[in-house]
């Protein structure tokens, strides 16, 4: 994932010296500073990585949310609660 504004003064860094330049280069730093700043964005939010720590049902180690024996024969793959992925605790 790229943010876009860092995109935009990455591409408008190259960008600055050639601003004068006629050459193809110039022009087409230029359409790329244009796409990028007019590109859509996604609302992204960061995965949060949980582990199940109860033996007879379900608590999740990321909020603490418990299922009181719902969950005994399965761990759901996220925390009905907060979201998190049940992976172990991996990054």
């Amino acid at each position: 994932m790229i943010y876009r504004d860092v995109g935009k003064k990455m591409v408008d860094g190259f960008n600055k010296g050639m601003r004068d330049n006629v050459s193809s280069v110039g022009k087409k730093f230029a359409k790329a500073s244009v796409q990028i700043k007019d590109a859509p964005t996604e609302d992204v939010a960061p995965v949060v990585h949980a582990y199940n720590k109860s033996k007879d049902g379900f608590l999740c180690s990321a909020c603490t949310f418990g299922d009181f024996g719902l969950f005994r024969d399965y761990t759901p793959n996220y925390c009905p609660n907060c979201g998190a992925r049940m992976d172990g605790g991996k990054e």
